[in-house]
């Protein structure tokens, strides 16, 4: 974690000296933008490692601090492209004969962008699946990965919004698919919280899986303790079967863990006639699915990029890194998450709530 953060700042002061140098308006506004970017960088893994609610203004402090992320960062991106623009003649001389009218159009995008990245990660879509199987099953799944309680960007409020939705939907099951807890459990287990989560669990089938960010904090079984306490039913390297609706839930550790077991360990005495559903946080594990001949995988991790360009990283690294995609016999649905993660900021993607509906 030390090099990470390492290589962040190593990038974020070159982001910084790229714009102080580049802004052609004023050296001293050059310099400021700069110097917000790196508070704003370095401010966000302050609040992200904060364990309890009563921080002074934490959720507040991280809009703030999104918000100036998320500008920086697309104005830099947008004086880049429009280096790019320069090489273009007849821009280029545009551009030069109305350059405090550009500098100024360029530089309200990049503020109307951080707007709408904060604005956007308040608003939850339903996505909706409908799966067909030639075995006898017929479930509805509602499925909501990467919460990231945690007190930066999690609060009371948003978990009544989430719960509520999550009641409309009238799910037969629901899966937290990994990365529910930041990185420690202390948030999580205050009052309000584990309320909300105790409230629901008990009028709901609720089972869970562990992802990376369980393991990051250091204490993956306090965590996993606070989720059963929670009320969650967590299938670590765990198999669940539901003769009744002839499904089998096969839960994979994150693959954090290198001594996780196989999967064809885990479904060697599935019987052939049961729907299995393959839960793992991480979807590089797809390959895997594809090779037990896995009904349906569902995963999360991705964000689906969370912040424009990185969603197109995202579809180069994983065999499905967003949406639906059958691979061979495999259904395969990969979320782009419920919450986020560091700044509270999405251009490009969505937090959803992902609902699967399987017939025969």
């Amino acid at each position: 974690m030390f090099y990470l953060l390492l290589a962040y700042e190593f990038f974020a002061v070159a982001f910084s000296a790229f714009l102080a140098w580049h802004f052609p308006v004023s050296t001293l506004l050059s310099w400021i933008l700069g110097i917000l970017f790196l508070v704003a960088f370095n401010g966000l893994f302050v609040l992200m490692n904060l364990t309890h609610s009563s921080a002074f203004f934490a959720k507040e402090t991280t809009v703030l601090c999104s918000f100036l992320l998320a500008t920086v960062s697309y104005l830099i991106i947008i004086f880049i492209i429009n280096d790019f623009l320069l090489m273009i003649p007849h821009y280029s001389k545009v551009f030069f004969g109305y350059k405090p009218h550009f500098i100024s159009a360029l530089s309200a995008l990049a503020v109307f962008i951080g707007l709408y990245a904060v604005w956007n990660t308040q608003n939850i879509k339903v996505m909706h699946y409908h799966l067909s199987s030639d075995k006898n099953v017929s479930a509805r799944i509602a499925f909501l990965s990467d919460l990231h309680v945690a007190p930066h960007n999690m609060s009371v409020a948003k978990l009544r919004e989430i719960f509520a939705l999550l009641k409309e939907t009238k799910p037969d099951y629901v899966i937290l698919g990994g990365d529910v807890i930041e990185m420690r459990p202390d948030y999580f287990m205050e009052r309000p919280i584990i309320s909300l989560f105790k409230d629901f669990n008990t009028q709901n089938t609720v089972l869970g899986i562990i992802g990376n960010h369980e393991y990051y904090g250091g204490q993956v079984q306090d965590n996993i303790e606070a989720m059963k306490e929670a009320g969650v039913i967590v299938l670590k390297d765990e198999v669940r079967l539901i003769p009744e609706k002839n499904i089998a839930f096969i839960g994979r550790d994150d693959k954090t863990n290198p001594h996780r077991l196989s999967l064809n360990r885990l479904t060697k005495d599935i019987p052939d006639t049961l729907y299995q559903v393959v839960l793992d946080h991480n979807p590089a594990s797809i390959p895997d699915s594809i090779t037990e001949k896995a009904d349906l995988q569902i995963s999360g991790h991705t964000h689906n990029g969370q912040l424009f360009p990185f969603n197109f990283l995202v579809k180069w690294l994983f065999p499905n890194a967003y949406g639906y995609r059958k691979i061979q016999k495999t259904d395969t649905i990969v979320s782009s998450g419920i919450g986020t993660w560091g700044p509270l900021i999405r251009v490009g993607t969505q937090s959803e709530l992902v609902i699967i509906d399987i017939n025969k």
